[in-house]
Protein backbone atom coordinates (compact mmCIF):
# COMPACT_ATOMS: atom_id res chain seq x y z
CA UNK A 1 0.00 0.00 0.00
CA UNK A 2 3.00 2.31 0.44
CA UNK A 3 3.28 3.49 -3.22
CA UNK A 4 -0.42 4.36 -3.30
CA UNK A 5 -0.47 5.99 0.13
CA UNK A 6 2.65 8.03 -0.73
CA UNK A 7 0.57 9.90 -3.30
CA UNK A 8 -1.24 11.49 -0.37
CA UNK A 9 1.92 13.13 0.88
CA UNK A 10 3.58 12.96 4.28
CA UNK A 11 0.46 11.83 6.13
CA UNK A 12 0.06 8.96 3.67
CA UNK A 13 3.62 7.74 4.27
CA UNK A 14 3.25 8.07 8.02
CA UNK A 15 -0.06 6.18 7.93
CA UNK A 16 1.60 3.29 6.11
CA UNK A 17 4.43 3.21 8.66
CA UNK A 18 1.94 3.27 11.51
CA UNK A 19 -0.08 0.26 10.36
CA UNK A 20 3.16 -1.65 9.65
CA UNK A 21 4.56 -0.80 13.09
CA UNK A 22 2.41 -3.43 14.79
CA UNK A 23 1.62 -5.98 12.07
CA UNK A 24 -0.05 -8.48 14.41
CA UNK A 25 -2.52 -5.90 15.68
CA UNK A 26 -3.20 -4.63 12.16
CA UNK A 27 -3.74 -8.16 10.83
CA UNK A 28 -6.04 -9.07 13.71
CA UNK A 29 -8.11 -5.94 13.12
CA UNK A 30 -8.30 -6.51 9.35
CA UNK A 31 -9.16 -10.20 9.80
CA UNK A 32 -12.49 -9.40 11.41
CA UNK A 33 -13.50 -7.49 8.29
CA UNK A 34 -11.81 -10.04 6.03
CA UNK A 35 -13.93 -12.92 7.32
CA UNK A 36 -17.21 -11.07 6.82
CA UNK A 37 -16.28 -9.88 3.32
CA UNK A 38 -14.98 -13.36 2.44
CA UNK A 39 -18.28 -14.98 3.36
CA UNK A 40 -20.33 -12.31 1.56
CA UNK A 41 -18.24 -12.76 -1.59
CA UNK A 42 -18.35 -16.55 -1.40
CA UNK A 43 -22.13 -16.67 -0.91
CA UNK A 44 -22.69 -14.11 -3.68
CA UNK A 45 -20.46 -15.81 -6.26
CA UNK A 46 -21.53 -19.39 -5.52
CA UNK A 47 -25.19 -18.44 -5.04
CA UNK A 48 -25.47 -16.33 -8.21
CA UNK A 49 -23.73 -19.03 -10.26
CA UNK A 50 -26.07 -21.73 -8.95
CA UNK A 51 -29.10 -19.50 -9.49
CA UNK A 52 -28.16 -18.77 -13.10
CA UNK A 53 -27.70 -22.47 -13.81
CA UNK A 54 -31.02 -23.50 -12.25
CA UNK A 55 -32.93 -20.73 -14.04
CA UNK A 56 -31.26 -21.67 -17.34
CA UNK A 57 -32.27 -25.30 -16.87
CA UNK A 58 -35.88 -24.25 -16.31
CA UNK A 59 -35.66 -21.89 -19.26
CA UNK A 60 -34.78 -24.86 -21.45
CA UNK A 61 -38.01 -26.52 -20.31
CA UNK A 62 -40.16 -23.44 -20.92
CA UNK A 63 -38.33 -21.85 -23.79
CA UNK A 64 -40.96 -19.35 -24.93
CA UNK A 65 -40.17 -15.94 -23.42
CA UNK A 66 -43.74 -14.59 -23.45
CA UNK A 67 -47.22 -15.70 -24.42
CA UNK A 68 -49.71 -13.08 -25.62
CA UNK A 69 -53.35 -14.16 -25.59
CA UNK A 70 -56.61 -12.34 -26.22
CA UNK A 71 -59.75 -13.35 -24.38
CA UNK A 72 -62.93 -13.30 -26.40
CA UNK A 73 -61.32 -12.06 -29.59
CA UNK A 74 -58.44 -12.32 -32.02
CA UNK A 75 -55.02 -10.68 -32.37
CA UNK A 76 -55.25 -8.08 -35.12
CA UNK A 77 -52.37 -7.29 -37.47
CA UNK A 78 -51.82 -3.80 -36.02
CA UNK A 79 -51.36 -5.21 -32.52
CA UNK A 80 -48.93 -7.87 -33.74
CA UNK A 81 -46.98 -5.23 -35.65
CA UNK A 82 -46.78 -3.06 -32.51
CA UNK A 83 -45.50 -5.96 -30.44
CA UNK A 84 -43.03 -6.96 -33.13
CA UNK A 85 -41.68 -3.39 -33.17
CA UNK A 86 -40.78 -3.39 -29.47
CA UNK A 87 -37.04 -3.15 -28.88
CA UNK A 88 -35.60 -6.56 -28.06
CA UNK A 89 -38.42 -8.58 -29.64
CA UNK A 90 -36.93 -10.95 -32.21
CA UNK A 91 -39.87 -13.14 -33.23
CA UNK A 92 -43.64 -13.03 -32.84
CA UNK A 93 -45.34 -16.25 -33.89
CA UNK A 94 -49.13 -16.10 -33.78
CA UNK A 95 -51.31 -19.18 -33.99
CA UNK A 96 -54.91 -20.25 -33.69
CA UNK A 97 -56.16 -22.10 -30.64
CA UNK A 98 -59.56 -23.52 -29.81
CA UNK A 99 -61.15 -25.40 -26.91
CA UNK A 100 -62.72 -28.65 -28.10
CA UNK A 101 -63.54 -32.10 -26.82
CA UNK A 102 -61.09 -34.85 -27.71
CA UNK A 103 -62.69 -38.27 -27.35
CA UNK A 104 -65.35 -36.60 -25.14
CA UNK A 105 -62.72 -34.98 -22.86
CA UNK A 106 -62.05 -31.19 -22.80
CA UNK A 107 -58.86 -30.31 -24.63
CA UNK A 108 -56.98 -27.53 -26.41
CA UNK A 109 -56.15 -27.84 -30.08
CA UNK A 110 -54.00 -25.48 -32.15
CA UNK A 111 -52.65 -25.00 -35.62
CA UNK A 112 -49.45 -23.14 -36.40
CA UNK A 113 -46.24 -23.09 -38.37
CA UNK A 114 -44.73 -26.20 -36.77
CA UNK A 115 -41.14 -25.36 -37.66
CA UNK A 116 -41.27 -21.88 -36.07
CA UNK A 117 -43.23 -23.15 -33.08
CA UNK A 118 -40.58 -25.78 -32.36
CA UNK A 119 -37.86 -23.13 -32.48
CA UNK A 120 -39.63 -20.85 -29.98
CA UNK A 121 -40.99 -23.37 -27.49
CA UNK A 122 -40.13 -26.61 -25.74
CA UNK A 123 -42.47 -28.60 -27.98
CA UNK A 124 -41.00 -31.89 -29.13
CA UNK A 125 -42.31 -35.27 -30.12
CA UNK A 126 -41.81 -38.06 -27.61
CA UNK A 127 -43.08 -40.53 -30.20
CA UNK A 128 -43.65 -40.27 -33.93
CA UNK A 129 -42.66 -37.16 -35.87
CA UNK A 130 -44.21 -33.75 -36.32
CA UNK A 131 -43.02 -33.86 -39.93
CA UNK A 132 -45.87 -36.32 -40.54
CA UNK A 133 -48.50 -33.78 -39.48
CA UNK A 134 -50.75 -33.57 -42.56
CA UNK A 135 -54.48 -33.16 -43.16
CA UNK A 136 -56.33 -35.89 -41.32
CA UNK A 137 -53.66 -36.33 -38.66
CA UNK A 138 -53.01 -35.01 -35.14
CA UNK A 139 -50.08 -34.66 -32.74
CA UNK A 140 -51.67 -35.44 -29.37
CA UNK A 141 -50.28 -34.75 -25.90
CA UNK A 142 -48.58 -37.83 -24.46
CA UNK A 143 -50.81 -37.70 -21.36
CA UNK A 144 -53.99 -37.90 -23.46
CA UNK A 145 -53.99 -41.70 -23.35
CA UNK A 146 -53.69 -41.96 -27.13
CA UNK A 147 -50.99 -43.83 -29.00
CA UNK A 148 -49.56 -43.69 -32.49
CA UNK A 149 -52.14 -44.93 -34.99
CA UNK A 150 -55.15 -44.32 -32.72
CA UNK A 151 -58.14 -42.32 -33.92
CA UNK A 152 -58.96 -39.04 -32.16
CA UNK A 153 -62.49 -37.67 -32.39
CA UNK A 154 -62.60 -33.86 -32.04
CA UNK A 155 -65.78 -31.81 -31.63
CA UNK A 156 -65.99 -28.01 -31.48
CA UNK A 157 -68.56 -25.93 -29.59
CA UNK A 158 -70.32 -25.29 -32.91
CA UNK A 159 -70.94 -29.02 -33.30
CA UNK A 160 -68.36 -29.49 -36.07
CA UNK A 161 -66.58 -32.85 -35.82
CA UNK A 162 -63.44 -34.38 -37.33
CA UNK A 163 -61.71 -37.68 -36.84
CA UNK A 164 -57.94 -37.66 -37.06
CA UNK A 165 -55.18 -40.25 -36.87
CA UNK A 166 -52.48 -39.83 -34.24
CA UNK A 167 -49.08 -39.57 -35.94
CA UNK A 168 -47.06 -38.03 -33.06
CA UNK A 169 -47.17 -37.57 -29.31
CA UNK A 170 -46.05 -34.27 -27.76
CA UNK A 171 -43.76 -34.56 -24.72
CA UNK A 172 -45.01 -33.03 -21.49
CA UNK A 173 -43.83 -29.48 -20.90
CA UNK A 174 -45.00 -26.04 -19.84
CA UNK A 175 -45.45 -24.70 -23.36
CA UNK A 176 -47.48 -27.68 -24.48
CA UNK A 177 -50.15 -26.76 -21.92
CA UNK A 178 -50.69 -23.52 -23.88
CA UNK A 179 -50.71 -25.18 -27.29
CA UNK A 180 -52.50 -28.44 -26.67
CA UNK A 181 -52.75 -30.91 -29.52
CA UNK A 182 -51.51 -29.84 -32.95
CA UNK A 183 -53.52 -30.37 -36.12
CA UNK A 184 -53.24 -29.27 -39.73
CA UNK A 185 -54.70 -25.92 -40.79
CA UNK A 186 -57.32 -27.55 -43.03
CA UNK A 187 -58.64 -29.67 -40.14
CA UNK A 188 -58.69 -26.62 -37.85
CA UNK A 189 -60.74 -24.72 -40.44
CA UNK A 190 -63.26 -27.60 -40.50
CA UNK A 191 -63.58 -27.34 -36.71
CA UNK A 192 -63.47 -23.60 -36.00
CA UNK A 193 -63.68 -21.94 -39.39
CA UNK A 194 -61.18 -19.60 -41.06
CA UNK A 195 -60.48 -17.48 -37.97
CA UNK A 196 -57.70 -15.06 -37.08
CA UNK A 197 -54.96 -15.91 -34.55
CA UNK A 198 -55.87 -15.66 -30.88
CA UNK A 199 -52.50 -16.43 -29.28
CA UNK A 200 -48.84 -15.56 -29.99
CA UNK A 201 -45.50 -16.66 -28.67
CA UNK A 202 -42.92 -13.86 -28.30
CA UNK A 203 -39.18 -14.45 -28.38
CA UNK A 204 -36.85 -11.69 -27.12
CA UNK A 205 -33.12 -11.14 -27.41
CA UNK A 206 -30.89 -12.59 -24.71
CA UNK A 207 -30.33 -10.15 -21.87
CA UNK A 208 -33.17 -7.84 -22.96
CA UNK A 209 -35.99 -9.40 -20.96
CA UNK A 210 -36.42 -6.70 -18.31
CA UNK A 211 -36.45 -3.67 -20.63
CA UNK A 212 -38.48 -5.53 -23.24
CA UNK A 213 -41.10 -6.60 -20.72
CA UNK A 214 -41.55 -3.00 -19.58
CA UNK A 215 -42.26 -1.96 -23.17
CA UNK A 216 -44.57 -4.93 -23.76
CA UNK A 217 -46.48 -4.02 -20.61
CA UNK A 218 -46.85 -0.47 -21.92
CA UNK A 219 -48.06 -1.75 -25.30
CA UNK A 220 -50.75 -3.90 -23.68
CA UNK A 221 -51.58 -1.71 -20.65
CA UNK A 222 -54.70 -0.19 -22.22
CA UNK A 223 -56.02 -3.52 -23.46
CA UNK A 224 -57.80 -5.40 -20.65
CA UNK A 225 -58.71 -8.11 -23.14
CA UNK A 226 -55.01 -8.98 -23.57
CA UNK A 227 -53.02 -11.24 -21.28
CA UNK A 228 -49.22 -11.16 -21.34
CA UNK A 229 -47.79 -14.23 -19.64
CA UNK A 230 -44.11 -14.47 -18.75
CA UNK A 231 -42.90 -17.77 -20.19
CA UNK A 232 -40.22 -18.11 -17.54
CA UNK A 233 -42.43 -17.40 -14.54
CA UNK A 234 -41.20 -20.50 -12.69
CA UNK A 235 -37.60 -19.57 -13.40
CA UNK A 236 -38.17 -16.05 -12.11
CA UNK A 237 -39.82 -17.44 -8.97
CA UNK A 238 -36.87 -19.72 -8.24
CA UNK A 239 -34.49 -16.89 -9.05
CA UNK A 240 -36.28 -14.65 -6.55
CA UNK A 241 -35.98 -17.39 -3.91
CA UNK A 242 -32.24 -17.59 -4.54
CA UNK A 243 -32.01 -13.79 -4.31
CA UNK A 244 -33.88 -13.81 -1.01
CA UNK A 245 -31.59 -16.47 0.46
CA UNK A 246 -28.44 -14.73 -0.76
CA UNK A 247 -29.60 -11.37 0.57
CA UNK A 248 -30.68 -12.91 3.87
CA UNK A 249 -27.29 -14.57 4.40
CA UNK A 250 -25.48 -11.39 3.37
CA UNK A 251 -27.66 -9.41 5.76
CA UNK A 252 -26.59 -11.65 8.64
CA UNK A 253 -22.97 -11.42 7.55
CA UNK A 254 -23.33 -7.65 7.49
CA UNK A 255 -23.55 -7.79 11.28
CA UNK A 256 -20.03 -9.25 11.39
CA UNK A 257 -18.86 -6.40 9.19
CA UNK A 258 -20.36 -3.93 11.68
CA UNK A 259 -18.45 -5.65 14.46
CA UNK A 260 -15.29 -5.36 12.37
CA UNK A 261 -15.82 -1.61 12.05
CA UNK A 262 -16.03 -1.35 15.83
CA UNK A 263 -12.77 -3.29 15.98
CA UNK A 264 -11.09 -0.77 13.69
CA UNK A 265 -12.32 2.08 15.87
CA UNK A 266 -11.00 0.40 19.01
CA UNK A 267 -7.62 -0.39 17.41
CA UNK A 268 -7.13 3.15 16.19
CA UNK A 269 -8.25 4.60 19.49
CA UNK A 270 -5.76 2.40 21.34
CA UNK A 271 -3.03 3.29 18.85
CA UNK A 272 -3.70 7.02 19.30
CA UNK A 273 -3.58 6.64 23.07
CA UNK A 274 -0.21 4.92 22.84
CA UNK A 275 1.15 7.54 20.42
CA UNK A 276 0.02 10.67 22.27
CA UNK A 277 3.56 11.99 22.65
CA UNK A 278 4.40 11.21 19.02
CA UNK A 279 1.28 13.00 17.76
CA UNK A 280 2.09 15.94 19.99
CA UNK A 281 5.61 16.20 18.55
CA UNK A 282 4.20 16.11 15.00
CA UNK A 283 1.96 19.03 15.84
CA UNK A 284 4.86 20.92 17.45
CA UNK A 285 7.08 20.65 14.36
CA UNK A 286 4.34 22.10 12.19
CA UNK A 287 1.89 19.33 11.22
CA UNK A 288 -1.57 20.89 11.37
CA UNK A 289 -4.44 19.25 13.22
CA UNK A 290 -6.20 18.72 9.90
CA UNK A 291 -3.25 16.75 8.51
CA UNK A 292 -2.92 14.69 11.69
CA UNK A 293 -6.57 13.74 11.42
CA UNK A 294 -6.08 12.95 7.77
CA UNK A 295 -3.22 10.60 8.67
CA UNK A 296 -5.49 8.72 11.08
CA UNK A 297 -8.22 8.49 8.42
CA UNK A 298 -5.73 7.07 5.92
CA UNK A 299 -4.67 4.46 8.50
CA UNK A 300 -8.30 3.41 8.95
CA UNK A 301 -8.95 3.22 5.20
CA UNK A 302 -5.77 1.20 4.62
CA UNK A 303 -6.80 -1.35 7.27
CA UNK A 304 -10.33 -1.65 5.87
CA UNK A 305 -9.12 -1.90 2.27
CA UNK A 306 -6.60 -4.55 3.32
CA UNK A 307 -9.34 -6.65 4.89
CA UNK A 308 -11.85 -5.97 2.10
CA UNK A 309 -9.61 -6.76 -0.88
CA UNK A 310 -8.15 -9.87 0.77
CA UNK A 311 -11.65 -11.06 1.69
CA UNK A 312 -12.94 -10.49 -1.85
CA UNK A 313 -9.95 -12.32 -3.36
CA UNK A 314 -10.33 -15.31 -1.03
CA UNK A 315 -14.11 -15.33 -1.55
CA UNK A 316 -13.68 -15.38 -5.32
CA UNK A 317 -11.18 -18.22 -5.04
CA UNK A 318 -13.47 -20.22 -2.72
CA UNK A 319 -16.50 -19.59 -4.93
CA UNK A 320 -14.67 -20.57 -8.11
CA UNK A 321 -13.25 -23.76 -6.60
CA UNK A 322 -16.65 -24.69 -5.14
CA UNK A 323 -18.36 -24.33 -8.52
CA UNK A 324 -15.53 -26.27 -10.20
CA UNK A 325 -15.89 -29.04 -7.61
CA UNK A 326 -19.67 -29.24 -8.14
CA UNK A 327 -19.20 -29.40 -11.91
CA UNK A 328 -16.67 -32.19 -11.54
CA UNK A 329 -18.58 -34.22 -8.93
CA UNK A 330 -22.03 -34.00 -10.51
CA UNK A 331 -21.04 -33.57 -14.18
CA UNK A 332 -22.82 -30.23 -14.47
CA UNK A 333 -21.86 -27.15 -16.44
CA UNK A 334 -22.42 -24.31 -13.98
CA UNK A 335 -20.84 -21.13 -15.33
CA UNK A 336 -19.03 -18.91 -12.84
CA UNK A 337 -20.90 -15.67 -12.13
CA UNK A 338 -18.56 -13.16 -10.49
CA UNK A 339 -21.49 -11.04 -9.28
CA UNK A 340 -19.35 -8.05 -10.25
CA UNK A 341 -21.97 -5.47 -9.33
CA UNK A 342 -22.27 -6.80 -5.78
CA UNK A 343 -18.48 -7.15 -5.40
CA UNK A 344 -17.89 -3.56 -6.52
CA UNK A 345 -20.48 -2.50 -3.95
CA UNK A 346 -18.65 -4.52 -1.28
CA UNK A 347 -15.31 -2.89 -2.12
CA UNK A 348 -16.81 0.58 -2.12
CA UNK A 349 -18.56 -0.20 1.17
CA UNK A 350 -15.21 -1.32 2.62
CA UNK A 351 -13.65 2.06 1.81
CA UNK A 352 -16.68 3.94 3.15
CA UNK A 353 -16.62 1.90 6.37
CA UNK A 354 -12.93 2.68 6.75
CA UNK A 355 -13.67 6.39 6.51
CA UNK A 356 -16.61 6.07 8.92
CA UNK A 357 -14.52 4.11 11.42
CA UNK A 358 -11.88 6.86 11.41
CA UNK A 359 -14.18 9.73 12.37
CA UNK A 360 -14.03 9.27 16.14
CA UNK A 361 -10.31 8.31 16.40
CA UNK A 362 -9.32 11.16 14.06
CA UNK A 363 -11.13 13.68 16.24
CA UNK A 364 -9.54 12.26 19.39
CA UNK A 365 -6.07 12.43 17.85
CA UNK A 366 -6.03 16.23 18.19
CA UNK A 367 -8.27 16.71 21.23
CA UNK A 368 -5.37 16.65 23.67
CA UNK A 369 -3.47 19.88 24.21
CA UNK A 370 -0.07 19.88 22.47
CA UNK A 371 1.96 20.43 25.67
CA UNK A 372 0.01 17.74 27.53
CA UNK A 373 0.55 15.37 24.60
CA UNK A 374 4.33 15.95 24.63
CA UNK A 375 4.53 15.24 28.35
CA UNK A 376 2.54 11.99 28.02
CA UNK A 377 4.53 8.84 28.60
Amino acid sequence: ARPLASKLGLEGRLATDNIARNPQRTATTANALLIGVFLVTFVSVAGESAKDWVVDQIQEIESADYLLARTGGTLDDDLLATVNGVDGVETVESFRRETVTLNAAPALVSTANTETLLALTDLEASAGSLDDLEPGTIAAISSSGLDIGDTASLEAATGAEVELTVVALLAEGLDVTQVGALIHQQDFDRLAGDTAPTVAFIDVATGARTETQDQLDEATANRPDLELIDGNALGKLIGSIFDFLINAVNGLLGMSVAVAVIGIINTLTLSIFERRRELGLLRVVGMTDRRVQRMVRVESVLISVLGTLTGVALGLLAGATTIAAINRLFDTSIALNLASGRLILVIVAGVVLGVAASLIPARRSTNLDVLDAIQAS
